[in-house]
């Protein structure tokens, strides 16, 4: 049978493959478990929203008021920080399959889903329905990964997957041969509303209530110009009135380091008005730190330069 595979994304495209530096070539599928038994799907997802910046995967499998739920939470085919080795950089698919689970019955109605997604992925990829061997490409669990020394020290999803009653050698028969009358057929993709490949929700409301959304997260990719520069507080910064919120910008509060940016007009020379910038690379994603709706305003903390206040329409342009 098919699954209707929901979309969900919440972790900006490409961003395990840029932050990387991956290059093409993901062989494998990797299977989890999510290790909380209070957590709903939502729940994880949501989870992983506000923290894909510490590990990150493609796929969650669950039942969400006893119904099968997946969720496309992250795209394919570009790395995953998942399995805590060498092997994140072979992540065609990660799947975590939600231990959030109450009954064998749900469980029984879940788990055909989560070996369905496993094969229906490595089809699309052409990846071997071979499961937990020596060779690069397969599907791999997570237990496996950690054992050969390509992951962390993670066992996951095998103790889980025994506690319902599926054995280690039957998870591996089910995923080379498929589970009953496992056809594999395209799914049926719908999106949820909160679907977006940039972790920025849909325009249909306030810019600090987007980012809230998003689990106060921001990913910034595109320039901005340099339209007043000066050294304040012993440190060379820079601001752009946009992002300031106007050309009464204070120093203190909107000024950007130029530490913290990157000159794509001129390099490593010195910069000058009329610049573009960018922000630099582990400046350019985090989480909002504080708001204020008076002024339409998203502080961010960046380390020990400390808070800098942004125009929240503009930045969440970026």
């Amino acid at each position: 049978m098919g699954y209707t595979i929901k979309e969900d994304i919440v972790v900006p495209n490409g961003y395990v493959y840029r932050q990387s530096a991956l290059q093409p070539g993901f062989h494998q599928i990797h299977m989890h478990s999510t290790g909380n038994e209070k957590a709903s799907v939502q729940n994880e997802r949501d989870y992983l929203a506000g923290h894909y910046n510490l590990a990150n995967y493609n796929y969650l499998v669950g039942i969400t008021n006893g119904q099968v739920d997946i969720r496309h939470v992250m795209n394919d085919n570009s790395g995953a920080w998942d399995v805590g080795g060498d092997w994140n950089w072979e992540t065609y698919a990660a799947i975590e399959f939600s231990e959030g689970i109450q009954s064998q019955a749900d469980f029984n109605k879940a788990y055909p889903a989560y070996i369905w997604l496993a094969r229906y992925l490595a089809k699309k990829a052409g990846i071997t329905y071979t499961i937990d061997n020596l060779n690069t490409i397969g599907i791999k669990s997570h237990n496996y990964a950690s054992a050969t020394g390509h992951g962390s020290d993670h066992v996951d999803p095998i103790p889980f997957l025994a506690k319902w009653g599926v054995s280690r050698d039957k998870f591996n028969r089910d995923l080379v041969n498929g589970v009953g009358n496992d056809t594999i057929v395209a799914p049926v993709v719908t999106p949820t509303s909160n679907t977006n490949s940039t972790s920025k929700p849909a325009t249909g409301s306030s810019a600090i209530q987007q980012f809230k959304n998003a689990g106060n997260h921001f990913t910034n990719t595109k320039t901005f110009k340099v339209d007043k520069i000066a050294k304040v507080n012993g440190i060379w910064q820079m601001i752009n009135y946009a992002l300031a919120g106007g050309t009464d910008a204070d120093w203190t509060n909107n000024g950007i380091p130029l530490d913290i940016v990157d000159n794509v007009t001129r390099g490593m020379s010195p910069t000058q008005v009329g610049d573009v910038m960018k922000f630099s690379a582990g400046y350019d994603n985090g989480t909002i730190d504080k708001y204020d709706t008076a002024t339409n305003g998203v502080g961010i903390v960046f380390g020990k330069y400390g808070i800098i206040w942004f125009n929240a329409d503009a930045f969440i342009k970026l």
